[in-house]
């Protein structure tokens, strides 16, 4: 046991896991970096998932269980920020309850800290895996400089998982909405990533499997219901990012940010949901009038898409599509 190593603290929510709930804290338990305290949060799980985490609990110390209380929101943000209240770690890592961490994981990210003192994040690569396979995941690179652009306009992809952060740097910061119930990774992503102390280093390595979910999971989710508020809080961190590129007057990336936005709301029409399309469509406009001219080209093309699509119910969606879509 090294007992000189900084403590690190892995929070991780759970609900009705017990399946393969065991896999995830496995990947902790066999992390070669010893000083590390698992924070398990339950958010009212009604299998036998408490059961399981116990077992754990009762073989190694270092696994802790909590229940969220009522005070926090339900769901993954309620517990992972009440988590975050019971951590005692130099160093923080969120883990989701299906994905797992290669074994050097934390020892290779604490490294940089201390190669580096000055950065208040590490990163590193990630795969995704299902039940016979690895593959890389789309986009997963991380770019040198220029983080928050990078993710915001979509040009890399980061996960829950991947940061290894400084804790102080989180403690003076509001952390996951527990207002978003979607989307919420990237709100919270967009609000740490823009900060402007913002420092990080990256491992070149890929230390994290996410399990597979499948393809396209909001139209997915939307056939099954579909609620304007649900569409609403995934796009929360769109319009964050959207009037911080706004504020910072950054013409390429507001650009494209406005292209991303307008490629949602291409999605949430061919799904129907007008009320979400109309809400963002006011949010765009009050926000991009204020700006130069050729701004406003951009926005009045979007309006044009949105009004086509409209006026021909949505025949011929794909067309329009590739026909009229604004590019950079």
């Amino acid at each position: 046991m090294q007992t000189n190593q900084p403590l690190v603290s892995i929070i991780i929510p759970v609900f009705n896991r017990e399946s393969i709930v065991k896999e995830t804290l496995g990947s902790v338990k066999n992390q070669d970096y010893f000083n590390l305290e698992c924070i398990i949060v339950d958010d009212g799980s009604t299998d036998n998932t408490v059961a399981v985490v116990k077992q754990y609990i009762a073989k190694d110390s270092r696994f802790k269980l909590f229940r969220r209380p009522d005070n926090y929101a339900s769901g993954g943000n309620g517990a992972r920020n009440y988590g975050f209240s019971q951590t005692n770690g130099v160093y923080l890592q969120w883990l989701d309850s299906d994905d797992l961490l290669e074994p050097s994981k934390i020892s290779k990210q604490v490294k940089q800290f201390q190669y580096h003192p000055e950065i208040n994040l590490c990163l590193c690569g990630v795969l995704v895996f299902n039940n016979t396979e690895k593959y890389s995941k789309p986009n997963s690179t991380i770019p040198e400089s220029h983080l928050f652009e990078s993710y915001a306009t979509k040009e890399t992809s980061i996960g829950t998982n991947q940061p290894l952060w400084k804790k102080e740097f989180l403690e003076s910061k509001k952390l996951y909405d527990e207002k978003v119930v979607r989307g919420q990774d990237y709100d919270f992503f967009v609000r740490m990533f823009s900060e402007a102390n913002i420092n990080y280093k990256n491992v070149n390595e890929n230390l994290v499997l996410v399990r597979s979910a499948g393809n396209d999971r909001i139209t997915k989710v939307y056939k099954s219901k579909i609620d304007s508020k649900f569409a609403q809080s995934y796009l929360t961190g769109y319009r964050r990012a959207y009037q911080i590129f706004s504020s910072r007057e950054n013409e390429k990336y507001y650009v494209k940010m406005t292209n991303l936005i307008i490629k949602k709301l291409l999605k949430f029409l061919s799904i129907k949901d007008f009320e979400t399309v109309i809400l963002t469509l006011k949010f765009l406009k009050k926000n991009t009038f204020q700006h130069r001219s050729k701004y406003k080209i951009h926005f009045l093309k979007a309006i044009l898409i949105i009004r086509l699509l409209q006026i021909t119910r949505l025949r011929g969606y794909k067309t329009l599509k590739n026909k009229l879509f604004i590019t950079n």
